[in-house]
């Protein structure tokens, strides 16, 4: 018989210093130590002229910094992406037209450039760096009765143009893009409908991820860190999600990870070291200006089992200070330390924050003890 032990890992989002103003579907990349909110909109694209603005916030110091030239031509839902130091800011709308063209920003110089237009108008695509390359994936254009794609486009810096190459599987819109190890993937996204479905791309040909995410959701964040694939937030099939959800190629799984401060779609993401930040976003009512930061987990292998506990056929997992563990319809839970010396036990769910190391997990079932899993802790 098998047991089975239900591991969250709480990375514990605090808020950090709020945007300047409200905004939501900006383009998003992070540059040197800066996460960067270009254009986008304040309010509903109902009732809202696009913005041009330009404000990053800088991760160590939790502050913002304004004043940088604005996007040449305001736009919302275009795609942000981050190459040889340089922002690129491609496609999007105004409203009643969609954009092929694509803006270059150097932060350093604080000066935009114009490269070579995307080969199709379009707006709410995936985009994101790989292999030294910019892609562009799906998308709509069109306006309320307009097209869901397929389509993929690549920039090659070197030569200044784009060429079209492998289109998805699935049309989607108001997905989000992230790279792991050598795989490009696309999470999530709407096709008449948010979606759960996760493609990969690693240069030859889109496959369907078999893993699909726990909650459909479409303007989402993607985050890549230390191995693993993070969705953040979005619009589900209720509304506005707060929720984050972490793709553990150990684990072979989608699982829970810990939820942002509030709900919120088409908000920015960006990875600064190992430090995960949200920015921004529409909420239930209107655009938000809330930031919310998260020291990410890495992820390997933890050390034996102490003397006289049997060995787990199961990968380590490692955290950064925090952990809960559901025990389901076990009797009790023990954590060991490396030695083998109980730190804490429970009948019940058990959140703790622990000090750095090693630690074995064990469940109670009928009085038998059950080892379960190893966590590292880090610091």
């Amino acid at each position: 018989m098998m047991w089975m032990l239900t591991l969250v890992l709480v990375q514990a989002w605090s808020p950090g210093a709020p945007m300047p103003t409200p905004g939501f579907a900006f383009a998003c990349a992070a540059v040197d130590g800066r996460v960067y909110a270009i254009g986008g909109l304040t309010s509903g694209p109902d009732s809202a002229e696009p913005r041009a603005a330009v404000e990053a916030y800088d991760v160590a110091g939790d502050s913002w910094i304004t004043g940088y030239a604005p996007l040449p031509v305001p736009r919302w839902y275009a795609g942000g992406v981050e190459l040889n130091g340089r922002i690129y800011v491609l496609g999007g709308t105004d409203g009643p037209n969609d954009y092929r063209r694509v803006d270059r920003f150097d932060p350093a110089a604080n000066r935009w450039d114009t490269v070579a237009s995307l080969p199709w108008q379009r707006q709410a695509m995936a985009a994101c760096s790989f292999q030294n390359c910019i892609y562009v994936i799906g998308g709509f254009s069109g306006g309320g009765q307009g097209n869901y794609h397929r389509s993929v486009a690549r920039y090659i810096p070197g030569q200044d143009r784009w060429e079209t190459v492998d289109s998805l599987n699935s049309p989607r819109a108001s997905a989000a893009a992230a790279v792991v190890g050598d795989r490009l993937y696309v999470v999530g996204g709407t096709y008449f409908g948010p979606l759960s479905s996760v493609e990969f791309f690693t240069g030859d040909g889109w496959v369907t991820e078999p893993r699909t995410l726990l909650r459909a959701r479409f303007g989402l964040g993607a985050l890549a860190c230390h191995g693993s694939l993070y969705a953040v937030a979005g619009t589900g099939r209720g509304g506005q999600l707060n929720s984050v959800e972490k793709l553990d190629s150990a684990a072979g799984q989608w699982v829970e990870a810990d939820s942002l401060t509030h709900g919120r779609a088409y908000l920015g993401v960006g990875v600064v070291g190992d430090t995960a930040t949200a920015i921004g976003g529409r909420g239930p009512r209107n655009a938000m200006a809330d930031v919310d930061r998260c020291v990410l987990p890495r992820s390997g292998l933890a050390s034996s089992a102490p003397s006289g506990l049997i060995p787990v056929r199961l990968p380590s997992t490692i955290c950064a200070g925090r952990v809960r563990f559901d025990i389901g319809n076990h009797e009790r839970l023990d954590v060991l330390d490396a030695a083998g010396k109980v730190v804490c036990s429970q009948t019940s769910t058990l959140d703790a924050v622990l000090p750095a190391g090693v630690y074995h997990v064990r469940l109670f079932q009928h009085g038998v003890p059950v080892p379960a899993c190893r966590v590292t802790v880090i610091r």
